[in-house]
């Protein structure tokens, strides 16, 4: 019969061979989170707790929804319509006009302004 000697201690949980190394940066703050987060826990190693962290835990994953898509969609092309319009101005400026603005460029400007108060009322901004 073979036996092993007993070193004392608990036995090593093994959850299968770990043959790969990750490798990532923190900082100064993130690195104290994970200590303090380490000492007030019943983990061994740091590695432990991170792997804990990351694989056994809820994680919370953002989603973006159709409204926001639709609204930064809107918002670039009211944005181009809003480059153009100032491009113009400027070109009519350097020539030594004035520019006025024409009743569309004005509502392109205000319903930009509408879509952000939307947007802001809803939140999604």
């Amino acid at each position: 019969m073979v036996t092993q000697k007993n070193r004392g201690g608990c036995p090593r949980l093994l959850k299968g061979k770990k043959g790969f190394t990750l490798q990532f940066c923190v900082n100064e703050s993130q690195m104290k989170f994970l200590i303090d987060q380490l000492e007030r826990s019943h983990y061994h190693s740091l590695s432990e707790l991170v792997r804990d962290m990351l694989f056994n835990r809820q994680l919370k994953i953002l989603t973006e929804s159709a409204c926001q898509r639709e609204l930064l969609r809107e918002l670039a092309k009211i944005g181009a319509n809003i480059n153009q319009i100032t491009h113009r101005c400027n070109v009519d400026a350097i020539g030594g006009t004035t520019s006025r603005l024409h009743i569309s460029d004005k509502y392109i400007i205000n319903s930009a302004r509408k879509a952000i108060d939307n947007a802001l009322k809803k939140g999604l901004l």
